[in-house]
């Protein structure tokens, strides 16, 4: 509601909050884990695109490179997430110059000459 005051979606919030979110505070449990800052640190990795998808087969051998360098101690975490950023900022630039039609097109036409 674009006449609704700072006060009116403070309310809502405070509704939304007690009918979703309060009944679920008994299940938010503290973790378990060492808060012991030398600990190792395991980072999880999750997408429904892995199983049998295009996008695994690229990321697959940029998982294994950071496995490596990280298990082998050749960078550290901070370094590594730059060098990430940069990375993928790169591959954003890239894909900005393919025309998102051209795909699309490239299968019709296919199409076409595999059905005639």
């Amino acid at each position: 509601d674009p006449a609704a005051t700072p006060g009116d979606i403070e309310h809502e919030l405070d509704r939304w909050n007690e009918r979703h979110a309060a009944p679920l505070r008994p299940l938010n449990l503290p973790f378990e884990n060492a808060r012991d800052p030398e600990r190792r640190l395991k980072i999880g990795y999750v997408s429904p695109d892995f199983r049998d998808h295009v996008v695994a087969r690229f990321i697959e051998p940029l998982l294994q490179l950071i496995f490596l360098l990280l298990t082998l101690k050749l960078i550290d975490l901070l370094l590594l997430l730059k060098l990430l950023k940069i990375v993928l900022e790169a591959i954003i630039r890239l894909l900005s110059f393919c025309e998102p039609h051209s795909i699309t097109d490239e299968k019709q036409t296919y199409r076409q000459t595999r059905n005639s």
